[in-house]
């Protein structure tokens, strides 16, 4: 589902991210992406989801050849294929919760059922906060629409930015729990970048993008 071959990302003045990067997820699987921070775990994600560009090497996803593809089309399916959540709660101020969760059928044109949103806002601890505004919640309650928003056009693909890092443990637990099952229940691929060795380990793989600490295996 994703197949990532001799990724290079550098910048001017010869910072060189990382070089030869290739990996693939397949289908129904998770990764862990880890790293000290600066070790380019956001710039993975954005180059996956065609928010920044690689420098040289191949990105397919979901048979696609997604590094080629012009901007207008990588935007094209994006929406159709790809859920993302980043590191911040992202939602539009203006809106209220469920009009942000329905905003990505908008342009994936899907359609996002009521009973849908209800009950998904029910498992994640947020039942009867459909009609609020995104500035009556707190951080962590933000992140977990944004989680909902992610997932509501049934994506093959996940990226994930430290989608737990304002999140007490039972509900990081819970949204890790989720994604894994995500992957599993849909055929999809899941990546979730983390500085947490305990939940990395509920992902099928993990994928270092510096050297391993010696006590990772802890």
């Amino acid at each position: 589902m994703i197949q990532v071959s001799h990724l290079k990302k550098s910048y001017p003045g010869h910072l060189t991210v990382f070089d030869q990067l290739s990996f693939s997820v397949p289908a129904g699987q998770t990764l862990a992406l880890c790293g000290a921070s600066g070790s380019g775990k956001s710039t993975l994600l954005a180059m996956l989801c065609g928010l920044d560009i690689p420098s040289s090497g191949e990105i397919v996803l979901n048979n696609t050849h997604f590094s080629q593809l012009s901007t207008h089309k990588k935007i094209q399916f994006r929406s159709k294929n790809i859920g993302v959540i980043f590191q911040q709660a992202i939602l539009i101020p203006h809106l209220s919760i469920i009009e942000n969760i329905r905003l990505p059928q908008l342009y994936s044109h899907c359609d996002i059922s009521d009973e849908w949103i209800g009950q998904s806002l029910k498992n994640m601890q947020l039942d009867g906060i459909q009609n609020r505004m995104p500035h009556e919640l707190s951080i962590g309650q933000q992140q977990r629409v944004c989680v909902i928003r992610a997932l509501s056009t049934s994506p093959k693909i996940v990226l994930a930015d430290e989608p737990t890092g304002a999140l007490d443990p039972p509900n990081a637990n819970y949204i890790f729990d989720m994604l894994t099952t995500y992957a599993k229940i849909n055929d999809a691929a899941v990546m979730i970048a983390t500085h947490d060795w305990i939940l990395a380990k509920k992902c099928s793989n993990t994928l270092w993008l510096d050297k391993e600490p010696a006590d990772a295996d802890k």
